[in-house]
């Protein structure tokens, strides 16, 4: 009886585990960090697929850009471009060539149905600098539709611009013609203003 009484008290003292033996949860564990190390390497390869999708692209206009400037002026106009693209080592080369470029690409075209004008500059750096390179944009504008007329300045345009439209419009009016005011910009590098007269009838 006695006997009974003491292996009754060694089994009740011992404590019983019914969690997951070690062997089971070694490999669950192992088996959780594979399927982590997986996703890893999913997630991984989703954001390189998705790079050339988002800003790491070219953008198209910035290469058809580039693809013309490639091209002379020359063989620009001569391939109808209604934009001309050229790019200049610097400011200063810029200012001292671009009227040239003007001429250059005026004395290939007719000039009583279409001229070039300066239409945008930008500045590879950013910002104006001696040293930073310049994209000149020059746009072809057809003569048969506009009439360009420069101003010295917004005050001038504005206090002109109205006057010049009704005589432009007296002008032409024995032969059916009419003008509208269609836009003003000032024009790059300088403190003049281009207006645009559209023809509309």
């Amino acid at each position: 009886m006695l006997y009974l009484i003491k292996i009754k008290r060694e089994v009740s003292s011992k404590k019983v585990s019914f969690g997951m033996p070690e062997i089971f949860r070694d490999k669950a564990r192992r088996k959780g960090e594979k399927m982590k190390k997986k996703l890893f390497a999913a997630m991984l390869a989703l954001l390189i697929l998705s790079l050339p999708l988002s800003g790491c692209t070219p953008d198209k206009k910035d290469v058809q850009k580039e693809d013309k400037a490639e091209k002379t002026m020359e063989e620009q106009v001569e391939n109808n471009q209604s934009a001309i693209f050229k790019q200049y080592e610097n400011i200063k080369a810029f200012r001292s060539e671009y009227q040239k470029d003007l001429e250059t690409m005026n004395a290939l075209v007719d000039p009583n149905k279409a001229e070039f004008v300066l239409s945008d500059i930008s500045y590879t750096a950013g910002v104006p600098s001696s040293d930073s390179r310049v994209d000149a944009t020059y746009r072809r504008i057809n003569k048969e539709t506009y009439v360009l007329k420069y101003y010295e300045s917004w005050d001038v345009y504005n206090e002109q611009v109205k006057n010049d439209l009704s005589a432009l419009n007296e002008s032409v009016k024995d032969q059916g013609i009419e003008y509208r005011i269609d836009r003003a910009e000032l024009v790059p590098d300088e403190n003049r203003v281009r207006a645009y007269f559209e023809k509309v009838t």
